[in-house]
């Protein structure tokens, strides 16, 4: 994986940034409920294999993007909780997500990825590009 990431820098500038809004009393402009989903990624012979801990999201609320170099995950979970007693209504609305996109530690082919969603955790397994050995040739030089 690259040293350094241009994601990750720009999470870390957008917190820098919400902390000086929120010293003088101002709310950022941002989408908020978002969180970034633990994610574990490894790169073996072949692919490169992502897991992702996403709790509470249903699979049908995610979202998977892979670009060549790169891999955008977003989900969306809404709850609707609702209580009924005699002389007694409330109702609540929740909204969370998850999202992330980075960069790969190596180039992928998109269109072979696959994914399987199991006890809240997202497995994408990606196949690398397979890189060609250069075949050096032998070539016998006259000198002048």
């Amino acid at each position: 994986m690259p040293l350094w990431d241009f994601f990750d820098e720009m999470e870390r500038r957008r917190k820098q940034y919400n902390k000086l809004f929120e010293k003088f009393g101002v709310r950022p402009l941002m989408i908020e409920g978002f969180r970034k989903p633990l994610t574990d990624v490894q790169e073996t012979g072949t692919s490169i294999i992502a897991d992702m801990e996403l709790p509470g999201v249903s699979k049908k609320d995610i979202e998977i993007n892979v670009m060549e170099n790169e891999l955008e995950v977003k989900s969306t979970s809404k709850t609707v909780k609702e209580v009924k007693k005699k002389g007694y209504y409330r109702r609540e609305r929740g909204y969370q997500g998850f999202y992330t996109r980075f960069s790969l530690p190596a180039k992928v082919i998109p269109n072979k990825a696959k994914a399987e969603f199991k006890d809240g955790v997202l497995t994408i397994k990606i196949p690398k590009v397979a890189v060609k050995m250069k075949v050096k040739k032998k070539v016998k030089l006259e000198i002048k």
